[in-house]
């Protein structure tokens, strides 16, 4: 028996990542899956757990994403998904955007994308909120390679040695120029 449709308490679930874990073992499940809603903040908690101890079963990562099709707002599951939590040291310029919200200042830049995106569904923009979405999913090399970009090499260093040191400042030219 398979459940790929799971909430922890990390969305709109009940259950803590270990009682998941436990009940899917009394249950006799063969393959689980947390699907929280716009988040793996719980793969975060499962990599410090040693589920054997808990589970025998495996553990498919998923997440259960909100998005838009024509007028009307969707949940799409998606599954084998990163959920690697990357430390502040081992950031580099092959990092998106997204794997930098575990920063201050990458927290900031993440929650006003999802702001922006937010907004962008509710007025039914769909081709204006995936951009945000595969902005977010760049590495940040990207911003720069480009003859014709705005962005330059030194910026992204900047933003990359300010989020190692996990500071917020939103007066760095890469955020003012991204968040404008």
């Amino acid at each position: 028996m398979i459940d790929l449709h799971i909430h922890s308490t990390y969305s709109d679930g009940t259950d803590s990542v270990q009682e998941i874990l436990q009940k899917a073992q009394s249950l006799n499940l063969d393959y689980i899956s947390i699907t929280d809603h716009d988040t793996c903040d719980g793969y975060k908690e499962l990599e410090k757990i040693d589920i054997p101890k808990y589970y025998t079963g495996k553990v498919i990562p998923g997440i259960e994403i909100k998005c838009a099709y024509g007028t009307h707002i969707i949940e799409i599951l998606g599954y084998k998904i990163p959920t690697r939590y990357i430390e502040l040291k081992d950031l580099t310029v092959e990092n998106t955007l997204e794997q930098f919200k575990n920063t201050k200042i990458g927290k900031k830049i993440f929650e006003h994308e999802m702001e922006k995106m937010d907004k962008l569904m509710k007025e039914q923009n769909v081709n204006k909120a995936t951009k945000v979405m595969m902005d977010l999913q760049k590495p940040l090399k990207k911003f720069y390679e480009k003859k014709s970009s705005k962005y330059t090499k030194e910026m992204v260093e900047e933003f990359i040695n300010t989020a190692k040191k996990d500071e917020e400042n939103l007066n760095l030219e890469f955020v003012k120029l991204y968040l404008k």
